[in-house]
């Protein structure tokens, strides 16, 4: 049967344009371009902000994460961001890396702004990525298993991160704060991932794993 012409104005149906729309790491690219742009431009937050923004200001919660102090702490950012960040888009999908980088980024910079003052960096988004990518991969790896043996599987692989993130933050004294607001940014990606892992695994809908 002739396929019917597309009379709604939209592009086509296209598998390619549907895939490309889901796996090309857009949230990720651009957070670094932006980046890039801002630092090698000398751009600093407080230009934008003032000197003492709110702690309540959504608006820099959400766009500290392009903003970094120097070129080096850019470089040592991106160096983790950006391929662990295509991976996870290539596992699910660039509306879940970004769902993410939106909610670690918020609750990281809340309790840095908190604890300690207001900060820029995307460190927080990266520690959110990796635990997800940790839930992620048993996940996966553990789709034909039992549900028992999944949640044991993820509490013990899980908790040493916890454990050792939560060392680092108390014995660091001084920058505890930075180094809890990584802490929460990685039980947050982990915590939240799990629940998309157990959810597809216990209804076996990978739509949801892929989501």
């Amino acid at each position: 049967m002739p396929r019917r012409p597309n009379l709604s104005g939209g592009l086509p149906d296209i598998p390619f344009l549907s895939l490309l729309k889901r796996k090309f790491p857009f949230t990720i690219l651009l957070i670094a371009g932006v980046g890039w742009v801002l630092v090698t431009n000398g751009v600093r937050i407080e230009e934008v902000f003032g000197p003492s923004p709110s702690p309540f200001n959504p608006l820099f919660h959400l766009s500290n994460q392009f903003f970094h102090a120097s070129l080096d702490h850019y470089r040592g950012n991106m160096l983790v961001l950006v391929p662990l960040g295509v991976v996870l888009t290539l596992l699910t999908s660039d509306k879940h890396v970004l769902a993410v980088v939106v909610g670690a980024d918020a609750l990281a910079s809340f309790v840095y702004h908190v604890g300690s003052g207001p900060v820029v960096g995307s460190s927080g988004i990266a520690f959110a990525i990796i635990g997800v990518l940790l839930v992620r991969t048993v996940g996966d790896a553990m789709q034909n298993a039992s549900m028992e043996w999944l949640v044991a599987i993820m509490i013990g692989l899980f908790l040493p991160f916890f454990l050792v993130l939560f060392v680092v933050a108390v014995a660091l004294h001084g920058a505890w704060v930075a180094h809890f607001g990584h802490l929460l940014a990685f039980c947050f990606g982990g915590m939240c991932e799990a629940a998309f892992v157990v959810v597809g695994h216990a209804s076996d809908d990978r739509l949801v794993l892929s989501w």
